[in-house]
């Protein structure tokens, strides 16, 4: 197994030797940096072990960020495409007609009538639209979660 040589290391803002006496880290990937090079990447605020952020969307991003600069999600966009809701309404009417694979046979005459069918397809169009909503509310949470840290 690999282990870094801690006592050489070099600071990943400047490339100099980091010695122990000056060093913060390791840090994400066993980067190091001087104590004075310990800065956000966008502003130049210095930073400690308390107040500094890494980049959690892209893995390959070894820089440090203050709480200002931290990279976040941007805010989602909802259209036709991202929530079926629309689609799921639009359901093409059918003139009374029982999918028999999926209702069973019409015991009743009672479950023909278009009254019947109405509500039926109604409840499955509203199933499915608080389906999507559901999902919808959790994605929404995940982002605020996320933008909040």
């Amino acid at each position: 197994m690999y282990r870094p040589n801690f006592y050489e290391s070099t600071c990943f803002r400047c490339n100099e030797i980091v010695y122990q006496v000056d060093r913060v880290g390791p840090l994400k990937d066993f980067t190091f940096f001087h104590s004075g090079c310990f800065k956000c990447a966008v502003c130049g605020t210095k930073l400690t072990l308390k107040t500094y952020y890494n980049n959690q969307h892209w893995t390959e991003d070894k820089e440090v960020y203050c709480s200002s600069h931290v990279p976040k999600i941007g805010p989602g966009h909802l259209d036709n495409s991202s929530v079926g809701i629309r689609s799921a309404l639009n359901v093409p009417k059918s003139n009374n007609y029982v999918n028999e694979q999926i209702r069973g046979y019409a015991r009743n005459s009672h479950e023909t009538e278009p009254a019947f069918l109405f509500i039926t397809k109604t409840c499955r169009a509203l199933t499915i639209a608080a389906a999507l909503l559901a999902r919808f509310i959790v994605h929404l949470q995940w982002h605020c979660i996320h933008d909040l840290s």
